[in-house]
């Protein structure tokens, strides 16, 4: 109901929010058809919610038997009392209440809610300093203000205002790093020793050092970092590493070095992905040069899947040449990956139809998949049918999840509807340890992309049954384009999909099942 939010059960809705016996999450969703549908609470249901809501200390622990309170948190009723008079006085109420039931109502704003209210969310920041500046800062206050400080700076004064009067650790030049203004509430001395452990950015860090006395210093954190991974006595310096690779990404010579020290230094396998992930960012041809050259030496193969998967983000015709020299690398997943980038961007040139043919016969169940994905693509129904069977009876879920996501881009897919409901409603099986449902997660997007409302009830069935949170997020996402689609112009199977994943946060839709196999050992 709450996706679905039809104004005609607003009255039904209304009592099921109100009922202080039902359960806790009937009472959210039924707020959030509420909101979605655009109908308000009466002036005096909202203040019977509200009273319920002030009457109860969120952080106080139960008791015994007592059961679980079942009171919507504050963000589901924030959209009822967004502007104007309602505004003002849900304010008053907050101010009236504890300064630990306020700091548990910010904690709560952003996990299960279904839009944030920005506006409220900085009220209860800015209060929440106010009520930490009356007392010490404790240890908690300070983990609160780090998670707050993203995207509310001026919670990082109460982690200074910890810092200046607890012990210091090495914790707090990644802190730093993620934050460089803390290093100048801290005052002088804290600047002196983050610019040291390279954590300040690139501008703070000339002031301390000359340029090349910070390039050396750059170069020796990552050979040490190195050295510490691949000595198991070691503990390697997180802090000063990535500090030494995000200045290697804004420095004019920091392709050069990073170019130097793959060719030339002992580094452990994600000091190279590393280094060549900077290479690539800054100079594309020359990391895409080192890929076809050395990418299928064994020491430098992580480093190859690392920069196909960003080739992935945004391929570039220029691309072309280390893709099909990728696709015959030794590593699996190197040619999952370049075959995938290849499909995906309508190669169809002589090589590639050779490269094809010369996978076909590839000893990776997925990599043989991943070439009947493609000449399905280009008429062949013989591989059709292929992707058809590997759906319906593969035995690992991988597979069945890969033959789906191909299959489900095919103009045939419509051929197919009982089959991607099957899966969306019983192929429940997991991966470990990602945590995704890949049948139900690939059957979802396809039904959502390529029959649109027609699959609404599949979907509302499915989002009953949903083993796990990454599927739920994807039909749920896939639920909201098709029903927005029943009250508005028809879309093609491209937009769909295209919406589902930018709802999805494209979790589900760039799964692939290398990242989750055991490729190094």
């Amino acid at each position: 109901m709450a996706l679905l939010a039809p104004p005609s059960l607003a009255a039904a809705l209304t009592r099921i929010a109100l009922d202080h016996d039902a359960p806790f999450w009937h009472r959210v969703y039924a707020l959030r058809a509420l909101a979605r549908a655009g109908v308000s609470l009466s002036d005096e249901n909202l203040a019977r919610l509200l009273d319920e809501l002030c009457a109860r200390e969120p952080h106080a622990a139960r008791e015994g038997d007592r059961p679980f309170p079942t009171t919507p948190p504050l963000i589901e009723l924030a959209p009822f009392a967004s502007r104007g008079a309602r505004r003002a006085e849900l304010l008053a109420r907050l101010e009236r209440v504890s300064p630990a039931a306020r700091r548990a109502w910010l904690a709560a704003m952003g996990p299960c809610a279904d839009h944030r209210d920005e506006e409220l969310e900085a009220w209860l920041v800015a209060r929440w300093i106010d009520d930490v500046a009356q007392r010490s800062p404790e240890e908690e206050d300070a983990s609160f203000a780090l998670h707050l400080a993203e995207e509310h700076p001026d919670a990082l004064d109460v982690l200074a205002a910890y810092l200046r009067v607890h012990p210091r650790d090495a914790e707090i030049f990644e802190e730093i790093r993620r934050f460089p203004e803390l290093a100048h509430r801290l005052g002088d001395e804290a600047r002196a020793e983050a610019a040291a452990a390279l954590v300040l950015p690139r501008r703070d860090l000339m002031r301390h050092f000359g340029l090349a006395a910070l390039r050396e210093a750059v170069r020796k954190a990552i050979l040490d970092h190195n050295d510490a991974l691949l000595d198991p006595l070691e503990r390697p310096e997180y802090p000063r590493y990535r500090g030494a690779l995000a200045f290697l990404e804004e420095d004019e010579e920091g392709p050069a070095i990073a170019t130097d020290l793959l060719a030339h230094a002992r580094l452990h396998e994600n000091g190279r992905v590393d280094l060549g992930l900077v290479l690539y960012k800054r100079q594309r041809l020359v990391a895409l040069r080192h890929l076809q050259e050395r990418g299928a030496e064994p020491e430098n193969l992580a480093l190859s899947r690392a920069i196909l998967l960003d080739i992935a983000k945004n391929p570039d015709t220029r691309d072309r040449p280390a893709l099909l020299t990728a696709i015959r690398f030794p590593d699996p997943a190197a040619r999952f990956l370049a075959l995938d980038v290849l499909d995906a961007v309508a190669e169809d040139g002589p090589a590639f139809r050779a490269a094809l043919e010369y996978l076909a016969e590839d000893p990776d169940p997925y990599v043989r998949l991943r070439v009947s994905g493609a000449l399905a693509r280009r008429g062949n129904a013989a591989r059709v049918q292929d992707l058809v069977e590997a759906a319906r009876s593969s035995a690992e879920v991988g597979l069945r999840g890969t033959a789906l996501r191909l299959l489900g881009m095919l103009a045939e897919a419509r051929d197919h509807f009982d089959l991607f409901e099957r899966a969306l409603l019983e192929d429940h099986a997991e991966e470990a340890p990602e945590g995704h449902s890949p049948a139900v997660e690939q059957a979802a997007i396809a039904l959502g992309s390529v029959f649109g409302p027609e699959a609404t009830t599949a979907l509302l069935r499915g989002h009953l049954l949903a083993p796990s949170n990454a599927a739920l997020d994807v039909i749920e996402a896939a639920l909201v384009v098709v029903l927005d689609e029943c009250e508005g112009k028809p879309r093609t199977a491209a937009a769909r999909r295209q919406e589902i994943t930018l709802r999805d946060g494209g979790r589900c839709a760039s799964w692939s099942p290398f990242p989750s196999r055991r490729w190094r050992g």
